[in-house]
């Protein structure tokens, strides 16, 4: 998968890089394997829960996720945006820790 070809569905604009915020954080916490909550989603980028509500529905309504009562699951569209920026930020860590310990 070429990272750099995916980049550019949300290259440019500040509400590209709160859908690219919001989508990490929903990976992140399925990865770690908690259930994806409203709260957990506000206290990870530090905002509060009316706010991740509405950001919700808008991704609900871009298709990448489905969000509703009972929770939030990332779409195949979410998964595969989410994923990308999880992983390109564990590689992007994984190459600073490399270069201060060659220091």
């Amino acid at each position: 998968m070429d990272i750099r070809k995916e980049e550019k569905l949300f290259v440019g604009t500040a509400e590209a890089e709160h859908v690219e915020m919001y989508l990490k954080a929903i990976w992140h916490i399925r990865e770690r394997g908690e259930d994806v909550k409203i709260s957990t989603i506000a206290k990870i980028l530090n905002i509060r829960q009316p706010s991740v509500v509405q950001m919700l529905k808008k991704l609900n309504g871009k298709n990448l996720v489905e969000y509703n009562k009972a929770g939030v699951n990332l779409t195949d569209e979410g998964e595969k945006i989410g994923s990308i920026y999880g992983v390109k930020a564990v590689l992007i860590l994984k190459e600073c820790f490399l270069t201060v310990l060659k220091a």
